[in-house]
């Protein structure tokens, strides 16, 4: 049955599930009650990802359960991110495995400053629903997070943990956007494990508790 629901049909499921009627949606997402009305009967389709993102996360739920598959660009040239995700599951296993730093070469200690504005960066790309542009940056931001998570301490252990939340919290909506479930439970994982350390300065970000 669920699988016979349009867009707008699923984002009122979604509404209805958490008890809001359409003027809190509305408020939600900054519409009007007129703009979610047309959305949810289907006569305005959602064909943007940035605002198909909006609803997901004021909403609870993934993008998927609003469209019903993994967001695929039409052509391969306007791909959205798949190609990057063996680069995301590596840097993700190597985040979530005790001694994982170890198995990073860098030519250069990554510094928090400059990772403070990578993380900026890619947050916007995720925004903008860009998601080929940061599946090219976010393995990277990870690993060099990986290492500075294990080299520092003292308050800037705070600093790179809160940078790893985000991070992980980024890879967690993309993968599963994607389609690709079993990587977003790794990224929820690295989120819990920063999360925590963040409470508990000293912890490393690396590994499990």
């Amino acid at each position: 049955m669920g699988a016979d629901l349009t867009t707008g049909q699923r984002v009122a499921r979604a509404r209805r599930r958490i008890g809001w009627d359409q003027a809190q949606l509305a408020a939600a997402v900054a519409r009007s009650v007129s703009w979610v009305s047309k959305v949810e009967t289907g006569r305005l389709p959602l064909d943007r990802m940035s605002v198909l993102g909006q609803l997901a996360e004021v909403l609870g739920v993934e993008v998927i359960e609003l469209t019903g598959q993994p967001y695929r660009h039409e052509t391969p040239g306007l791909d959205s991110g798949h190609a990057a995700i063996p680069g995301l599951r590596l840097a993700l296993q190597q985040a979530t495995m005790p001694g994982g730093a170890a198995l990073i070469t860098m030519t250069e200690t990554p510094t928090l400053a400059d990772l403070e504005r990578r993380v900026k960066e890619a947050e916007q790309l995720r925004q903008d629903a860009r998601f080929s542009a940061l599946g090219d940056v976010l393995p990277q931001i990870l690993r060099e997070l990986i290492v500075l998570c294990d080299l520092t301490d003292g308050d800037d252990v705070v600093k790179a943990e809160a940078l790893m939340l985000r991070s992980s919290h980024m890879a967690r909506v993309s993968s599963n956007l994607l389609g690709h479930h079993d990587l977003g439970w790794s990224a929820v994982q690295r989120e819990l494990v920063a999360a925590g350390a963040r409470l508990r300065p000293g912890k490393w970000c690396t590994g499990s508790t």
